[in-house]
């Protein structure tokens, strides 16, 4: 258990360090489409170049069901990453990182809505935490969250549920007594295709050797999270790595403080202790609600 929740933090750690990292590139190149393009096709090099120690011939041989799920994957999360990245400009990533811990409310509308499930008191609970919690980081300091950052939120928050969701079922259908191996094969698989759909755009970026070493730090962090992520979750399981991973939003709001002290270019914004404080304590009633939503949903199993 104590190499999976070390995992878990590794997770948080990176995720928060790749926001300040596309934040740094956004803040370079003024556009989120440039990194959406250059930072998938380099991870798609690196996942090219890992696939062959995890997959072999089966790959071929994968159900159509899974490649379904693979097309649904690559549209959301493309989808997903536009409005994260517009989100950031913004929106700090301080702010972001907690923010995104929104989902949770997103797929408690899914699982209501779609599959005509209900709620317990634990995962209500969990989802006005939550939500309390957004609010709480909207007056934690620096401006107020505008109505048209609200609309590039909310695509994310449904595009990266729909990819939560599509990547669980492909990882099950690929499940052959290792979820952990089926995890990051899967993984692997989306951000190779991923990339390869990627390249046709990479052109009419302006792209240049220049702008791909800036997208290199986010895409190293962001492709390692992945993997931390899946083997945290074959370790210790999805519920309690969910929480450990939300601890994400803390690690933001301390590295805006460092950011904002060292005064690094990425996109935050200065703000008293007192406001960073705030900022810290609407992230720990963010987690408390991925808390409760989490163990809510162990006792409706």
């Amino acid at each position: 258990m104590f190499n999976g929740i070390v995992l878990g933090i590794a997770t948080a750690l990176m995720q928060s360090l790749s926001y300040l990292a596309s934040g740094y590139f956004i803040r370079k190149h003024n556009s989120a489409l440039k990194l959406l393009i250059t930072s998938h096709v380099a991870m798609g090099v690196m996942s090219a170049v890992l696939m062959p120690f995890f997959w072999d011939g089966e790959i071929f041989y994968l159900p159509r069901m899974v490649w379904w799920c693979l097309l649904i994957w690559i549209v959301m999360f493309m989808l997903g990453q536009t409005g994260f990245f517009i989100s950031q400009k913004l929106i700090e990533p301080s702010r972001l990182a907690s923010l995104l811990g929104l989902k949770i409310v997103v797929l408690s509308l899914i699982w209501v809505l779609f599959f005509h499930r209900t709620l317990n008191f634990l995962q209500i609970a969990g989802v006005v935490l939550s939500v309390s919690a957004a609010f709480a980081m909207n007056w934690s300091g620096g401006k107020h969250f505008e109505i048209k950052s609200l609309l590039p939120l909310a695509v994310t928050l449904v595009c990266y549920s729909i990819t939560d969701l599509s990547e669980t079922q492909m990882v099950l259908l690929c499940d052959q007594g290792n979820i952990v191996r089926a995890g990051i094969s899967v993984t692997l698989l989306c951000y190779t295709v991923l990339g390869i759909f990627s390249l046709p755009v990479l052109v009419k970026t302006g792209w240049n050797f220049k702008m791909q070493c800036h997208s290199l730090p986010f895409s190293l962090l962001w492709l390692g999270s992945q993997m931390t992520l899946l083997i945290c979750f074959g370790i210790i399981g999805p519920v309690f790595g969910n929480v450990i991973q939300s601890s994400r939003g803390l690690f933001s709001v301390f590295f805006g403080v460092i950011v904002c002290r060292f005064g690094f270019d990425v996109m935050e914004n200065s703000a008293s202790k007192k406001l960073w404080l705030r900022r810290a304590l609407a992230a720990l009633l963010m987690i408390g609600g991925i808390a409760c939503f989490s163990f809510g949903k162990i006792i409706a199993q």
